[in-house]
């Protein structure tokens, strides 16, 4: 039993690490559009 809590700690640990990744990449991501749109929209120097 301890092992397979062990186990899970571990699994646990590294599925977080992975979806940490991918949502800071998806929301940089989700940034830069946002701000391409808004210098798109309000563009001073045209």
């Amino acid at each position: 039993m301890k092992l397979v809590e062990h186990y899970i700690m571990r699994g646990t640990r590294r599925l977080v690490l992975i979806i940490g990744r991918f949502s800071d990449l998806y929301f940089r991501q989700l940034l830069r559009t946002a701000l391409s749109d808004r210098s798109g929209k309000w563009d001073i120097s045209s």
